[in-house]
């Protein structure tokens, strides 16, 4: 099969199972204390992880997809894995640990009034996950176009191999887009350094502001952008939350605003957004059209906690730009 006959996003990254508690009610504070009982109206229990949230989002909008990933042989475990079946998504490259130590790893969401949310982690099957795990000579990457990659910095299997793995799907003719995702307070700086030099073989690189600074040591935004793009992305797109998203080229330099709407739950919203963009971006359009359909994509996803599709994007258009 040759490369443009390809049609399938992968992604690879990590899975969970996610519990979400929504409206989260504490006065208008984002401070818990100890000792006191907080309640929320509303509760979910759905699929987790950047790289899924990525997942469902570009299967929403009508691209064929497939997912790497590794559980644990238990009752949540078996539970992501019904979910995927839920939501037609193939399992069968989802590597399920035979190992009683590793746990399927879960998150918890606690979603405040004004959207803002706080997430708990636990579980350790998304950091066992390494490249023996993934297996690239399944028949399955001949049908594959591109691949995502998510939670870079929380692989702590895996991400060692990042250089050599994305060298191997480079090889491959395989796309590549990644978004290494929050920056967790351990990060130590051997893993920053194996990011930047796995970023050559990256064709989109998509952080939100924060990350990037994390990853330069800058703060301002054109620096931040100017030294991503030293590290050999093709281009790079910072999400800029209410304030759009900034893309940068060797050549070019494009500001989108964003949508005014009022947000209900931004969990998910960048994997939202990035689906958004590289589903329009492999369709063979420009950056700024593909980064306005991100931007829609994200504003119905924190206004309606819902994955929209092609046509509501669409209508969505119409009115916003």
């Amino acid at each position: 099969m040759t490369t443009t006959q390809r049609k399938v996003i992968v992604g690879i990254g990590n899975v969970y199972v996610e519990t979400n508690y929504l409206g989260l009610m504490t006065g208008g504070s984002h401070a818990l204390k100890v000792g006191k009982e907080y309640r929320s109206p509303k509760w979910e229990t759905r699929l987790g992880g950047s790289v899924v949230n990525f997942v469902v989002q570009a299967k929403r909008l009508g691209m064929e997809v497939g997912l790497i990933g590794k559980v644990g042989k238990d009752e949540a475990g078996y539970k992501l894995l019904s979910l995927l079946k839920e939501k037609d998504i193939a399992s069968n490259l989802i590597v399920m640990s035979d190992d009683p130590l590793v746990q399927t790893s879960v998150d918890t969401g606690l979603v405040f009034e004004d959207a803002q949310n706080i997430q708990v982690v636990a579980g350790n099957a998304n950091q066992s996950l390494s490249l023996k795990d993934i297996d690239l000579s399944n028949y399955f990457f001949d049908t594959v176009s591109a691949v995502y990659l998510g939670g870079f910095l929380k692989q702590t299997g895996l991400y060692k191999d990042y250089p050599e793995l994305l060298k191997r799907l480079t090889d491959m003719g395989i796309r590549i887009f990644l978004d290494h995702g929050r920056i967790p307070v351990d990060v130590t700086s051997n893993q920053i350094e194996v990011l930047k030099k796995s970023m050559k073989y990256v064709e989109g690189y998509f952080p939100n502001g924060d990350e990037l600074a994390g990853i330069t040591g800058e703060q301002d935004v054109s620096k931040t952008l100017d030294l991503a793009m030293q590290m050999g992305p093709k281009f790079v797109v910072v999400k800029l939350g209410k304030d759009g998203c900034r893309i940068k080229t060797k050549s070019e330099d494009i500001i989108i605003p964003n949508p005014t709407v009022k947000a209900i739950s931004t969990v998910g919203a960048g994997d939202a957004f990035n689906a958004g963009f590289i589903t329009q971006y492999l369709s063979n359009n420009s950056l700024k059209e593909a980064g306005k359909v991100a931007c829609a994509t994200a504003a119905i996803r924190v206004s309606k906690n819902t994955n929209p599709t092609r046509k509501e994007i669409n209508d969505f258009l119409k009115i916003q730009y």
